[in-house]
């Protein structure tokens, strides 16, 4: 019990009024409260009254408190979740279009290079086949020339030789006279017959030989023409079938670009709800932090209250120790109104305040005021005695009695307890 506590006014001197002593020590109750006319009691039970009714309010407040910093913490720990959840898709759905773009840019790239590669393929063997063609009819126009030139040769040879017979026709038939100049001249024309027929063989050899080489040299070339025109078909359809793939390709990666288009163009109502969420997010943390701190002040409301009333209590159970003491000092000062108040030494083996048991070594002491015998640490209190103040060692209770400046005797004893 603190110094502030109101010291009991009771009578110091030796010839106090013991009728007046017992009035204002009545017996308590059986519920040791302090006495129903005491005015500081009547003012604690109502404090203590006011302060559990305030403890109680507090203790609904900071429940109601609890219970919302809960909710708060719930309803955030879902939007972070659902905020987390929603980072991760993004981030996944982010790395996904990068990579299919890494992808669609590599696979353009290789479908452009493969494209420039079948052109330029397709450029080569066009010009390859414009040349072989050109050659060819080159040669084919050049061996029309010569099976021209040799129809003419042959046509100017036979014409020669019809303009010649012509000429030997009409010409005067000479005949030799003699039997020998007609031999002779047989001879003649025979041998001239020979000859031409010989030299008309050859000729009609060499032109067969020359037309059968010009229609194998026409056939190779006609089926070298056809051969080419085969192969350039077939590298056009093929060419033709990449050009279908790569452009199918090609409008693949520029549907799944326009997709990609879209879902940036969709990415910032994305990044607003996420931003969205973010202020909710922060206003639901200023909020706690709101409610954490109202929390932290009704904790520390309730704290006071809680020493407050703990402060209460203790002045309650210190009134209950006093009534509890002083009905034990009244029973003490009743019988000792029955007795002789000094103890002798033979009579006492023990304290009177704390049991001990005396040594047989030191001598026991007295209380200078109720001269009963104590421990030297119950008779620890001095008070100034006679015209001289000469100091006089007395107990606890006499103490209490004899000095009003001094706390009770019980709240020392309750706080040593």
């Amino acid at each position: 019990m603190s110094e502030a506590t109101t010291p009991i006014e009771i009578q110091t001197s030796e010839n106090v009024n013991n009728d007046r002593l017992e009035a204002e020590m009545e017996p308590r109750p059986a519920s040791l409260s302090p006495r129903p006319d005491c005015e500081m009691c009547n003012n604690y039970e109502a404090n203590l009254t006011r302060l559990q009714e305030v403890e109680r309010e507090l203790r609904e407040k900071l429940t109601a408190a609890k219970q919302l910093a809960d909710r708060y913490e719930n309803e955030l720990s879902g939007e972070r979740v659902y905020r987390k959840e929603l980072e991760d898709n993004f981030r996944t759905l982010g790395t996904d279009v990068e990579k299919r773009v890494t992808r669609f840019q590599t696979e353009h790239q290789t479908l452009i290079d493969k494209l420039v590669a079948m052109e330029n393929k397709h450029k080569l063997c066009y010009d390859k086949m414009v040349r072989e063609y050109t050659t060819a009819a080159q040669t084919c126009t050049s061996l029309e020339k010569d099976i021209a030139y040799l129809k003419d040769k042959y046509l100017h040879l036979l014409g020669l030789k019809k303009e010649k017979a012509a000429e030997l026709r009409d010409q005067p038939i000479d005949l030799p006279q003699t039997v020998e100049q007609l031999q002779f001249l047989c001879l003649q024309l025979r041998e001239d017959l020979i000859e031409d027929r010989a030299a008309k063989e050859h000729i009609i050899t060499d032109m067969q030989n020359q037309i059968t080489v010009t229609k194998e040299q026409l056939r190779e070339e006609h089926m070298d023409k056809r051969r080419i025109e085969a192969e350039m078909t077939a590298q056009l359809n093929a060419v033709s079938h990449e050009l279908g793939v790569a452009r199918s390709k090609l409008n693949t990666v520029f549907a799944e670009n326009k997709e990609m288009f879209e879902r940036q163009k969709m990415s910032p109502a994305y990044q607003q709800r996420i931003e969205e969420l973010e202020s909710q997010v922060e206003k639901l943390q200023h909020e706690r932090q709101t409610v954490d701190r109202q929390y932290a002040e009704s904790r520390q409301k309730c704290s006071t209250l809680q020493m407050e009333l703990d402060t209460c209590e203790t002045v309650q159970k210190d009134f209950v120790r006093l009534s509890q003491s002083l009905q034990i000092q009244l029973e003490k000062i009743r019988q000792a109104e029955q007795e002789v108040r000094w103890q002798f030494d033979d009579d006492i083996f023990n304290c009177n305040n704390c049991e001990s048991e005396f040594s047989t070594k030191l001598p026991k002491m007295h209380c200078c005021h109720c001269g009963k015998i104590f421990c030297p640490n119950c008779l620890s209190h001095t008070i100034p005695s006679g015209p001289h103040r000469r100091p006089a060692k007395v107990c606890n209770v006499c103490h209490t009695l004899l000095n009003r400046e001094s706390a009770p005797f019980f709240s020392k004893s309750g706080n040593d307890n």
